[in-house]
């Protein structure tokens, strides 16, 4: 589907991962499904957002680094 940017097979996919009786590929068919019109435009769009969502993996690493360090020094600094 992706390489020839045809949208076309995508519902008869999420039916069948929604039929496969696997609860993990189910939930995921579900999730696509809410969502199925702008899948089928991330996959017949000529343009990508591979810098965006690049960016925002960046910002979302970097967030957690963070709020692990400044969690376990809150945590160890909390007086009761």
């Amino acid at each position: 589907m992706v390489d020839t940017r045809d949208a076309g097979p995508l519902q008869g996919c999420l039916d069948q991962l929604s039929s496969s009786g696997l609860a993990p590929l189910a939930g995921i068919a579900a999730a696509l499904h809410q969502d199925q019109h702008a899948v089928a435009q991330g996959i017949t769009s000529p343009h990508n957002s591979g810098v965006t969502e690049s960016r925002i993996t960046d910002v979302k690493l970097k967030k957690r680094i963070t709020g692990g360090v400044l969690a376990s020094y809150f945590s160890a600094t909390k007086s009761y």
